[in-house]
């Protein structure tokens, strides 16, 4: 591992100030280049190098994976999980470990790992604007429980302190918060969103919010994007525990969703509100992930 060009992208703002403990953990064992996610001249960075970690959450790993798209050679990118839900690092093998005790840990795990693809999206909204994403996009209820969250920790970031405590307080506010449709015509390639839907969810991995998957078959190098549709209050609640299946709409190729109204958004975690009008999922073909040797 030594031997190979590492780059390092920390997300230092991740894990209640553990990304900071870690950039500094990674400089002074002199593992690679250490970047952090803000450097103007983070794709430069990742151009040069053979192989790249990003550490940090969900967000992290996709701003990541876009600038590796901009390399002549694009290198493979790993994942060292910080975040709170670290759904992408989680469904890719990538646990969170004990790299501040144990440097072998980082040198083992990262240097055996191996080399696959995954695919890649594009959300475009109905002024033309692409963004890509790899773990799902959804509107409505879940990501105005997401908002919620984000907002929460900016006025309070003590409160936010952790994994643990971060999930409870982002299930005391899926309690609370309550969202209108997330838009009425919603449908993929001609399947109808259902009248009682709250929140409409694109997968493009078998985990979710945290969770397993909302449903068997969700595959993420078969260039198809597999479309749920969750309802209320508990409902939604089981369905993303796994205790309930939320109606499936169908795995596709590509779709669009028609937006009556202004509703909440997510991509790969991130909130934001998407404006009315005319939506489309594109598949923008695959990028090239590192996975455990042992997977």
């Amino acid at each position: 591992m030594a031997d190979e060009a590492w780059c390092w992208v920390v997300n230092q703002a991740s894990g209640a100030q553990e990304g900071l403990r870690l950039a500094a953990f990674l400089r002074s064992a002199g593992l690679g280049t250490v970047v952090d996610l803000r450097d103007p001249l983070l794709s430069d960075h990742v151009a040069a190098a053979e192989r790249v970690v990003a550490c940090g959450g969900d967000g992290t790993v996709a701003a990541v994976l876009e600038a590796a798209r901009q390399a002549t050679h694009p290198p493979p990118v790993g994942i060292l999980p910080l975040g709170t839900g670290n759904d992408l690092a989680h469904h890719l093998g990538w646990s969170a470990l004990s790299w501040a005790n144990d440097m072998s840990q980082l040198t083992h795990h990262y240097g055996q790992a191996v080399q696959r693809s995954f695919d890649r999206w594009l959300l475009i909204d109905p002024a033309g604007h692409a963004r890509a994403w790899y773990n799902y996009c959804s509107w409505g209820l879940d990501a105005r429980i997401a908002a919620a969250f984000h907002q929460l920790r900016l006025r309070h970031p003590r409160l936010c302190c952790g994994q643990v405590v971060n999930k409870a307080v982002y299930a005391a506010l899926s309690l609370a918060v309550t969202a209108v449709r997330p838009g009425s015509g919603g449908s993929v390639d001609g399947v109808v969103q259902p009248a009682w839907a709250r929140a409409a969810v694109w997968l493009n991995i078998p985990r979710y919010a945290g969770r397993p998957g909302l449903g068997p078959g969700i595959h993420d190098d078969d260039g198809h994007v597999d479309g749920f549709a969750l309802g209320f209050g508990i409902q939604a609640a089981l369905a993303i525990a796994g205790l309930r299946c939320p109606r499936r709409l169908g795995a596709q190729t590509g779709c669009v969703i028609q937006v009556p109204h202004q509703v909440h958004l997510q991509i790969d975690g991130e909130p934001l509100l998407a404006q009315p009008g005319t939506w489309r999922i594109l598949h923008a073909g695959q990028v090239t992930v590192l996975v455990p040797r042992s997977l």
